[in-house]
């Protein structure tokens, strides 16, 4: 292919924009005559200016260089499904987002993929960025590579990718024809992109119709991952970029020896080509254990979780993952199962220190630098030392937060007046700290109140009095950057022994709907502080009379951080009467023998009230594991 247009995609990012043109400035064409498009989205932003003259001034001396500014927002989707759409002017496009940096080779390499692929049905699209860090698990990534220098992953490139004609519009066809019946099938992760995400719906697409995109193996493109429409700015997707001009070799797909799935798992078809002796079972890969039951269709299931009568078992010493199985190395680590005697959510030990420690160190950065926090203070009545304590607690936290006191109509004055006068107000001049009046005396109420003042990404609540550990907010960063699929986690308070944490049983802080119910009715919402929940949860249309749903948000798994992460107030419950604090006789009988840790019984009510496993540290190799009590 001869005609291959370069499409910058870009929006109120002026430095990363003239980052990236000056890469595509630099890079090395064997041809001229190429055409470039800068794309520019409508915005009132103030960057909104400078973006437009950074294109207008902008030299390309190789072809006709062609700005386009939309007339009206559009947001994410709908332009990168415009510039998309500019294929019909070409025989392929090459589209960049503005937060990407390109190797000088990436035109090179583009070419000849594109050459090679054109008639390959199965490859949905060619990628030119390569996953270190996949989006399933945020685990490594290391693709089980054959002898060429490429792999496939049923998941589309949205840092820096080609499409020919033909892959384009196969994908908008599909779009426009399938609109209302997408997103079914994507993996949880996926499912929880936002509204902007054109990403989303291509992976749909690439599940439904069985294609991939093919990847190089050293990747192309770098990501910046700058502040903007849906970057998160975890860091984790900074590749190496390639800078050599070493020639590749392309391999067709039904060849291929390194072909993935939307979980970033490789397929059994492929991993029979490693591994003769699995070739003879139907199963699902689910090494990371990611994968919900209902994306587990094949009677048999290779997989870390354990269970009973395993039909072959293999070491997870090797990474990745995958050439334990390839080489047949022996092990009781992972191992193949019949569906039904997979034990779901507990995995293999060495599996769950797969994740070395400089990248724990990566999570532990990023989430100290990224995550925020709004902590709610509700003071019915002001008792100055023990406010004194909550706060310089808080203090000591190396995250952002915001501190949001409510206070009633009577103890507002006083409290306002506290905080720059008391023995905590040096320190509280130097943290962002608010104090509210409500018209309310309802603890539920108050924390609505204080909730709806909040901006930060994950929100808590104690009572004066009550104390955070030091570290406190860092893990459950920490945990909400390396288990992104969770929303609201539990704590352990500081009186649960360290030396029994291992063996810690949870069962008394797992809570299902049910439990939740019965919490609600009897007022004990003392219960919930030092809980901390994604911002988003809260429906934040909820009249006052729905205030409880700000403490339980509705339809909200349930993680528990086993960690000490909160001393808690002890405050006597006068809400609830004997009566709804005794659970009924027929939820108290199972619920006895799950605290009592009885396996069988156990499962059993696991199951029924779909209770999610205990996220735990392991102080011994300084990372997070999933257990099921």
């Amino acid at each position: 292919m001869k005609d291959i247009a370069i499409v910058v995609v870009a929006f109120n990012r002026p430095l990363a924009l003239k980052r990236l043109l000056h890469s595509v400035s630099q890079a090395i064409y064997s041809t001229e005559n190429i055409p470039l498009y800068i794309c520019i989205d409508a915005s009132k932003d103030a960057s909104h200016k400078e973006v437009v003259q950074l294109a207008e001034a902008f030299s390309w001396k190789l072809g006709v260089k062609t700005i386009i500014k939309q007339p009206t927002p559009l947001g994410l989707k709908d332009h990168v499904l415009i510039c998309g759409d500019l294929v019909k002017e070409h025989e392929a496009v090459i589209v960049l987002e503005d937060d990407l940096y390109v190797s000088p080779y990436f035109y090179a390499y583009a070419q000849k993929a594109a050459n090679f692929y054109t008639n390959e049905d199965k490859v949905a699209g060619i990628s030119l960025f390569t996953y270190e860090y996949d989006e399933s698990a945020f685990y490594p990534f290391e693709p089980l590579t054959d002898e060429s220098d490429v792999h496939f992953i049923q998941v589309p490139s949205s840092w820096g990718q080609l499409w020919t004609q033909k892959q384009w519009f196969n994908f908008k066809s599909w779009l426009e024809s399938e609109r209302d019946n997408t997103l079914i099938n994507l993996p949880a992760y996926a499912q929880i992109w936002g509204a902007h995400s054109w990403k989303k719906y291509a992976m749909s697409y690439l599940i439904d119709t069985g294609r991939y995109f093919v990847f190089p193996n050293t990747s192309y493109t770098a990501n910046f991952e700058e502040k903007g429409t849906n970057s998160s700015q975890t860091g984790y997707f900074i590749s190496k970029l390639e800078l050599t001009a070493a020639p590749k070799t392309y391999q067709v797909f039904q060849a291929s020896k390194s072909v993935y799935d939307a979980y970033f798992e490789m397929t059994s078809l492929c991993l029979n080509q490693w591994n003769p002796e699995v070739s003879t079972y139907d199963y699902t890969i689910d090494l990371k254990g990611q994968k919900p039951q209902e994306h587990l269709q094949t009677p048999y299931i290779l997989t870390s979780k354990k269970g009973k009568n395993p039909i072959h078992t293999f070491a997870a010493t090797l990474r990745p993952l995958e050439q334990n199985i390839a080489l047949s190395l022996e092990g009781t680590d992972l191992g193949l199962y019949r569906k039904e005697d997979v034990n779901e959510g507990i995995s293999s030990k060495k599996f769950q220190h797969y994740l070395p420690t400089a990248f724990i160190r990566e999570v532990q950065a990023n989430a100290q630098q990224t995550i925020s926090f709004d902590i709610v203070i509700p003071v019915l009545q002001l008792d100055e030392k023990a406010l004194q304590k909550s706060i310089q607690s808080i203090a000591q936290q190396s995250n952002t937060f915001d501190i949001i006191l409510v206070c009633t109509k009577a103890t507002f004055e006083s409290v306002s007046a506290f905080l720059p006068t008391g023995q905590a107000g040096a320190k509280a001049n130097q943290i962002n700290s608010k104090v509210i009046s409500s018209k309310h005396v309802q603890l539920t109420e108050l924390l609505r109140d204080g909730f709806l003042q909040g901006n930060s990404r994950i929100q808590t609540w104690i009572h004066q009095g009550s104390t955070f550990t030091k570290d406190a907010f860092y893990k459950v960063a920490q945990v909400s950057t390396s288990f992104p699929t969770t929303s609201w986690w539990g704590s352990l308070d500081e009186a649960v022994p360290t030396h029994s944490y291992e063996t810690l049983n949870t069962a008394s802080l797992r809570w299902s709907m049910s439990v939740i119910k019965k919490i609600q009715e009897s007022g004990q919402w003392e219960r919930t502080q030092g809980q901390f929940f994604r911002r988003e949860l809260l429906d934040r249309k909820s009249s006052a009379h729905e205030a409880s749903m700000f403490v339980f948000p509705e339809n909200t798994p349930l993680s528990i951080i086993a960690l000490h992460l909160i001393c808690k107030k002890k405050m006597p419950n006068k809400n609830a009467s004997k009566r709804e604090r005794t659970p009924g006789i027929i939820n108290s009988i199972p619920y006895y023998f799950f605290k009592k840790n009885i396996p069988f019984v156990r499962t059993i009510y696991r199951e029924m009230h779909h209770l999610p496993p205990v996220i735990r540290f392991d102080y011994t190799y300084n990372t997070f594991y999933l257990e099921n009590y």
